[in-house]
This record gives C-alpha cells, sequence and structure tokens, in this order.
C-alpha cells in the first residue's frame, strides 16, 4: 500500500495568493496612539488664574496639571448654572464641567485641591453668615405655625359636638395649609465632598440646580457605582452635565424637581480607581466616561524641592478676589446670563469642530475615543464661557481670545485623555504590549517567526504563551501579521508550530496612516508664557492666543514679554 503524502497546505506566501495579497496591500491599524502629554497651559487661564496656578504647582512642587485642574474645577464650581452660551439658536452649552485629574498617592491632592478651592468655600461661610438670622426666623415660623396646626387637629379630633367639630376641622385644615405654604430657605451649600446619589439629588433640589463635587479622592465613583445600594442610578448625574431637567419620585416623600442642574465635579483619582471606572459597563455604556476632562500630569515625587517658595500674597489674593467675586455676585444676583460667541469666536470654534471631526473618522487620532472626542468641542466653549465670565462681567459676548484660550485647554485634555483611553481601558494592557512587539519586530528584523521566537526575544515582558497569545492574535487583527497555518504530518508527535509574517510597512522609515504624536508645548516654568504661540488655522496672520495682537517676525508677543517678563527673571533667579 502506497504510503499517505504529507498533507501540504497552499503557500498563502506566495505573492499569487489572493488573501495575503490582501494582506500585503492593506494598511494596519495604527496602534502608536500613545502621545506626549503636555504641560497645563496655564497662559490661556485668566491672569489672576494663570498665576496663581503656576505659583501653587511651584510652592507645592506638583505639575502644573494638578493646579489647573483644580482650578478650573472651582472656576466652574463658582460660575456653573448661572452662565450659558448660546452657540447657535437651539443650541446651547451651560459652562460647568467635570473634571478628573489622575495622580497616586503621596502627589499631595488634598493640599493643591484645598488652596484652589478656598475661595468658593469662603463664598459658602459668608453667604451662611448673612442668612443664619433669616434662616432661623423662617425655620421658627414654621415649627410655630406646625405646631399650631397640630393642636387644632387634636382640638377637632376630640371635639364631642358635630358642629364645634366642623368648625374646628376647618380651622385646621387653614393651619395646616398655612403651615405648608411656609417654606423654609435651605442652607446654602456650593461645595460637597462624598456624597450619595440621592443626597445629591436633594442638594440639587434645594440649590435651584447648582452644585459642586469638589475632591481630593475619587470617591464619587465608589459612590456611583454603588457602594450604599446594587440600585444606584447615574441617570441624573448625566442629566445634570447635559443640564437637561431632573424629577425626583421617591415613595413616601415629595417629589423634587431640578428645572436647570448645574453640576460641577472635580476630583483627583488614583489611576487603579479611574481603571475599575473605565471598565465598568454601566459607566462607560451610559457615556459618563466620555463627560469627563482628563488631565493626567507627570508625578514630581522624587525631583521636588524641599524648600519652595510659597505662593505670594499678591497672587493668592488676585486669584482669591477673582474667584469669590464671581461666586459671590453670581449667587446674589441669581440670574443666569446668556453669553453669545462673537464673530472671531464663532470662526475658531467652527475650525475646531472640522479639526476634532476629521480626526474622529477612520485611522484617525481620535477615532478610538469617540464618545469622548464627540463632546470636545462643546467642552472647549464651555470653558471659554468660563473664562470670559471671570475675565468680562460687564459684556455678554465671548471674545475671540477666549474662545482660543477655550480650545488650547481643549487640546491638553485631548492629549491627556489619550493616555487614559489607552492607558487605562479595558484591552489598554495589550494594545500596550503589541506596541512593544511592533517595537521588537523592528528592531531585530523579525521578517517570521513563531510564537515560541517571540517570547525567547522578550522573556522578561513575555514570559509565558498565555501573555504573548492574545497580543499576537491582536496583531492579526489589526493586519500587522498574517498567520502561517503549519505543515500538517501525519501520525504522532506534536504539531509544528505557526509561523507569523510581518507586514512590510512595520519596517518601513513612515507607515502608512501612521498617526503623528502631539507635540508638547513648550509651557516650562520658566519660558512658558515667552513660548511661540501656536498660528492659528482661520487667520492668516499669526495671533498671539492671548492678547490677539499680531505676532512680529520675532515670532513672539511683545505684550506677553514685556509683561511676563519678571516671572521669568524670578524663575531663573531661583533656578541660580
Amino acid at each position: 500500500m502506497t504510503p499517505e503524502p504529507y498533507l501540504m497546505l497552499e503557500d498563502r506566501t506566495d505573492p499569487n495568493s489572493a488573501e495575503f495579497a490582501e494582506f500585503a496591500e492593506g494598511v494596519p491599524t495604527p496602534l502608536a496612539r500613545e502621545v506626549d502629554t503636555p504641560d497645563f497651559p496655564f497662559y490661556a487661564l485668566p491672569k489672576p488664574i494663570g498665576a496663581f496656578v503656576h505659583a501653587l504647582a511651584e510652592s507645592t512642587q506638583t505639575a502644573p496639571g494638578l493646579a489647573g485642574g483644580a482650578a478650573l474645577a472651582a472656576l466652574s464650581a463658582a460660575a456653573g448654572g448661572f452662565y450659558q452660551v448660546q452657540v447657535r439658536p437651539g443650541y446651547s452649552e451651560p459652562v460647568h464641567l467635570f473634571i478628573a485629574v489622575i495622580a497616586g498617592s503621596g502627589e499631595r491632592k488634598s493640599s493643591v485641591m484645598k488652596a484652589a478651592t478656598a475661595p468658593v468655600r469662603e463664598v459658602e461661610r459668608d453667604l451662611y453668615q448673612e442668612l443664619a438670622p433669616g434662616l432661623l426666623e423662617q425655620a421658627t415660623q414654621r415649627d410655630i405655625a406646625e405646631r399650631y396646626a397640630e393642636k387644632a387637629k387634636r382640638d377637632a379630633g376630640n371635639a364631642s359636638d358635630p358642629v364645634k367639630r366642623d368648625e374646628l376641622m376647618s380651622a385646621a385644615i387653614s393651619a395646616a395649609g398655612q403651615a405648608e405654604a411656609m417654606k423654609i430657605l435651605a442652607p446654602p451649600r456650593i461645595i460637597g465632598d462624598d456624597v450619595t446619589v440621592e443626597a445629591l439629588d436633594s442638594l440639587m433640589a434645594e440649590q435651584g440646580g447648582r452644585f459642586a463635587i469638589l475632591s481630593s479622592e475619587g470617591g464619587l465613583f465608589t459612590e456611583l457605582s454603588g457602594r450604599y445600594s446594587p440600585n444606584t442610578d447615574i441617570t441624573n448625574v448625566l442629566m445634570a452635565h447635559a443640564g437637561d431637567p431632573i424629577r425626583v419620585d421617591r415613595k413616601g416623600r415629595q417629589s423634587e424637581f431640578v428645572e436647570d442642574p448645574a453640576l460641577t465635579v472635580g476630583i483627583m483619582i488614583q489611576p487603579p480607581i479611574l481603571a475599575e471606572a473605565l471598565n465598568n459597563r454601566a459607566f462607560v455604556g451610559s457615556g459618563l466616561m466620555a463627560r469627563f476632562m482628563y488631565s493626567w500630569p507627570p508625578s514630581m515625587v522624587g525631583r521636588r524641592s524641599v524648600d519652595p517658595e510659597p505662593v505670594s500674597e499678591h497672587i493668592a489674593q488676585g486669584y482669591r478676589n477673582t474667584l469669590y467675586s464671581l461666586a459671590y455676585d453670581a449667587r446674589k444676583s441669581g440670574v443666569t446670563t446668556t453669553l453669545t460667541l462673537s464673530p472671531e469666536a464663532d470662526k475658531a470654534r467652527l475650525v475646531y469642530a472640522e479639526e476634532v471631526e476629521r480626526e474622529l473618522g477612520p485611522g484617525g487620532s481620535l477615532a478610538h475615543m469617540q464618545a469622548w472626542a464627540s463632546k470636545v468641542v462643546g467642552a472647549a466653549v464651555r470653558m471659554a464661557g468660563l473664562l470670559h465670565a471671570a475675565t468680562d462681567s460687564n459684556s455678554t459676548t465671548i471674545s475671540g481670545n477666549a474662545m482660543d484660550a477655550g480650545i488650547i485647554l481643549a487640546k491638553y485634555f485631548t492629549a491627556h485623555a489619550t493616555r487614559v483611553f489607552d492607558g487605562l481601558s479595558d484591552g489598554a494592557a495589550t494594545h500596550a504590549l503589541a506596541r512593544r512587539v511592533v517595537s521588537l519586530i523592528r528592531r531585530k528584523e523579525l521578517d517570521w517567526f513563531s510564537l515560541r521566537d517571540l517570547i525567547g526575544a522578550a522573556p522578561t515582558w513575555l514570559p509565558t504563551r498565555e501573555v504573548a497569545q492574545p497580543v499576537v492574535e491582536l496583531l492579526v487583527d489589526l493586519g500587522y501579521l498574517f498567520e502561517i497555518e503549519p505543515e500538517r504530518k501525519p501520525g504522532p508527535g506534536r504539531p509544528p508550530a505557526k509561523k507569523y509574517r510581518v507586514h512590510h510597512s512595520v519596517f518601513d522609515a513612515d507607515p502608512p496612516q501612521q498617526i503623528k504624536r502631539i507635540k508638547q508645548n513648550p509651557n516650562s516654568a520658566d519660558s512658558a508664557e515667552l513660548a511661540e504661540p501656536p498660528t492659528t488655522p482661520y487667520d492668516d496672520v499669526p495671533r498671539c492666543p492671548t492678547h490677539r495682537t499680531i505676532i512680529g517676525t520675532t515670532g513672539r508677543c511683545v505684550e506677553c514679554i514685556t509683561e511676563n517678563a519678571a516671572i521669568k527673571i524670578s524663575n531663573q533667579e531661583r533656578a541660580a
């Protein structure tokens, strides 16, 4: 009997193979989404706030992103609910924000958050002291009215004469109605910390919808995930970000209705806690995680000065006055101001929106986080409204300068959100290993390899088949690798290992559709405000994003240089 020949498969790497030809002609889905996360652009903030952010970062020896995120959250708490931006007829953006600053333990988060939010907490304290006598009077009058109504009810119930009982019943009903009609204003609250979802609904209802959760910890996500109740509903938190009306109906309690909710969230959170939130299906599916502006500054631990300069009294007072006046005046007036965009501001918004839209498409730098990036233009408008409210309360028109600054901040948060979604979201670890594998393949010129070959080339970070296999499968799915079926031989023995062919673009100097890395803004402590401003694509003439003055041949804004020379000199002296 003639022995059965080996079962040979078609050579799938033959150029005439349609499947391999399709692989070779295709373009792998880009993996290199890691970006250079820029320093916080404190120069885009109003000068009293930006100067404080810079000084606070220096005094606490933390990255500016901590103080910048906390200051923006405090600004949102001060003005949120009292301003809105009408972008066009039928489309308005409120100005409150959700901000998450990512930092590990020992990063002095509490010190930064406490200093940044102090002016708003001072407003809360002063308003309470002003209203305390009136609140006590209202509570006393309501208590007396309720006791009178209760007595009238008992008298009516004890009356034996039907006629008398009817008279007393009528009086009791009248007294109960009068007591119920006596409203007691809730004590003024601006900021909360460890608040349950149910308590948050009540606080927003009591405060006219305006409330802020500002915390140096990430307990909010623990609350929302159901620490106290497995049936916790986060719908109202989502609606409070959008400014949609909220109605809360609970059994045995009066309904609570919030016409225009404006919830600010400013939290500092450790990476593991945020990773859990990013992998929570309810949070991601509902769009909660897409509503946050993320700041993930580098750690300063191990390179901090042990004797830093404190924040000067002048800078601290300027920051305090700006936020205090904004928060106090808004609450004393009690009205919501509608802002509009100037033609320059609207043009800047449209150009930025077109830029974002292009990057949302296939292969774009924002394609992997569409839910988040779809909201970033609106966030830029919100931040422009906040910056305007802090600088020009007498005008209702947002300037091109303020819109430029809002876009600069939005681009900062975009770079950091990219790091968050690439570094912490579900599957991010596999993607990170895949990027390392591609670099290894390029460095060692592995045109062909087996899984064993790959593990042998990287035994420390690809120690086992269980770790390496998902990475290789991902690279196959993304078009980097082409799987070669082994030759199948009859008889006993271990089957031959699979081989993988590498796409030619891995070895190209400029891979097709490679996503460009976002360049870091040159805003270090000693040269930030003297850095060359970005050229606006909607203006043929380069202009300073702060002053909108035309930049000359030097590439620098004369006003920036003049106004901030003292800061630079001071920084150089300290460095010396």
